[in-house]
């Protein structure tokens, strides 16, 4: 792959599918203007491969259509350079893959991400004839970090009325219709599957999740990605279904469960009928959970020359003290009762945490000595700077 396409300068690749590669990308804009941006870089040649651009053209369409709407992942531009059908859209750093851990999610995460979600797809389900994104999973919805979620990647989206039927690499969270002609057509409800798969998954957290599918996950205790031959027997074995999560996770709301719980029924009939339907029961369950703090949205970042210092993320940063006994490093500042901890390993970002939750994390092997550190996303330090961390506490 040339490390330039059109005016993009081409940086980690972000993801690969099917349908092409995902980079993070650096745009030039006049001025010596430059802009982050996420560069997705269709498969097929358009000169070779006629269907390479008839793919890249409806999903230009789709991203058109659904331009502007805040929890639909931005398009800046789109085009077909030297055979290379590509699209630029807004660069956002993490993604709900990342963001869920082994732990259970806080109630106001889930419902925050539900509510963003839902919007998203209320917007698509809203078209005439509705849009469906038929491949909705973690890694499909983008996060600024900041409690803001938007759907990404509408690579095998389509109408309602178009009768397709497709088995996906990533069966995982797939509606029994999407996997077979016998459990009917697919339908917005199909979208709002996936989405309670989602939401079971990020409110118990990897563990208790794995232990709720013992069909599916041979080592309920081992992190690898079970087999998509059984989660597509799981999903279309219509008398089996997992339990509610307020029966496994006791602090859980059981109204909330209970939405949940019906998004994931596999006879389509028994679910929402499109996503305006779950927004409307959602808005009713409203009470089930304290409510979101205001959400800040991140703007695309852009820089030019000279380049002005990054604005850092108000809190207390970090400073260099006596190294703890025993060893180099850094130790936190005297006043890091309350501290908020950002960790970085490879260029993904995930955060903040408290110290103890980082400590936690550690035992449990999500953290190690290659990560790296900071309390304003600006200055990075070794993970092992951080009294305490890998020897004792919490």
């Amino acid at each position: 792959m040339k490390k330039q396409i059109d005016r993009f300068f081409l940086g980690e690749l972000l993801s690969e599918g099917g349908g092409g590669s995902v980079y993070k990308a650096e745009e030039q804009l006049p001025g010596g203007v430059k802009r982050a941006v996420a560069l997705k870089v269709m498969a097929g040649n358009s000169r070779s491969d006629p269907k390479a651009e008839t793919r890249f053209a409806e999903e230009v369409r789709i991203m058109v259509a659904l331009g502007g709407h805040p929890n639909i992942v931005t398009m800046y531009s789109a085009a077909i350079t030297d055979g290379t059908p590509w699209i630029a859209l807004e660069y956002l750093p993490l993604n709900l893959g990342i963001e869920i851990t082994e732990q259970p999610a806080a109630v106001p995460a889930v419902v925050r991400m539900l509510e963003h979600v839902t919007q998203g797809l209320a917007g698509m389900h809203s078209q005439t004839p509705a849009l469906l994104h038929n491949d909705l999973k973690p890694a499909n919805i983008l996060s600024d970090g900041r409690g803001s979620y938007k759907i990404s990647d509408f690579g095998v989206s389509g109408l309602a009325t178009v009768e397709k039927t497709r088995v996906l690499a990533t069966v995982r969270y797939a509606a029994p219709e999407l996997l077979s002609r016998d459990f009917g057509k697919v339908m917005p409800s199909t979208d709002l599957y996936a989405l309670g798969h989602i939401a079971f998954e990020m409110a118990l957290g990897g563990r208790a999740y794995r232990s709720q599918f013992p069909a599916v996950f041979d080592e309920r205790g081992s992190t690898k990605e079970a087999s998509p031959a059984k989660w597509m027997a799981w999903h279309c074995s219509i008398g089996t279904a997992p339990p509610a999560i307020h029966e496994v996770r006791k602090d859980f709301p059981q109204g909330l469960s209970e939405i949940i719980a019906r998004l994931m029924k596999k006879d389509a009939a028994e679910r929402f009928s499109d996503a305006s339907a779950l927004l409307t029961e959602l808005k009713l369950a409203g009470g089930a959970s304290a409510p979101a703090p205001p959400v800040r949205m991140m703007a695309p970042a852009i820089s030019a020359r000279p380049q002005a210092a990054p604005a850092a993320v108000p809190m207390t940063p970090m400073r260099a003290s006596p190294a703890p006994a025993g060893g180099g490093g850094y130790a936190p500042s005297a006043s890091a009762g309350g501290q908020k901890y950002f960790i970085k390993l490879r260029g993904r970002v995930s955060g903040p945490f408290d110290l103890s939750v980082l400590q936690r994390q550690v035992r449990q092997g999500l953290v190690s000595r290659l990560h790296q550190v900071s309390t304003d996303q600006v200055s990075w330090l070794p993970a092992a700077s951080v009294d305490g961390l890998f020897g004792g506490g919490g």
